[in-house]
């Protein structure tokens, strides 16, 4: 997996090499985690 942070928004990208996913997680409620899914290419 590899993360990478913004330095402008409360927010980082999750890309998980082993599922093929890549998530957009949201951090500006700490207690509510917003984990959305971007559609990535095969």
């Amino acid at each position: 997996a590899s993360i990478v942070a913004s330095h402008f928004k409360p927010e980082f990208v999750v890309n998980v090499k082993e599922t093929g996913k890549t998530l957009m997680v949201d951090y500006s409620n700490i207690d509510a985690l917003k984990v959305t899914e971007i559609g990535s290419a095969p």
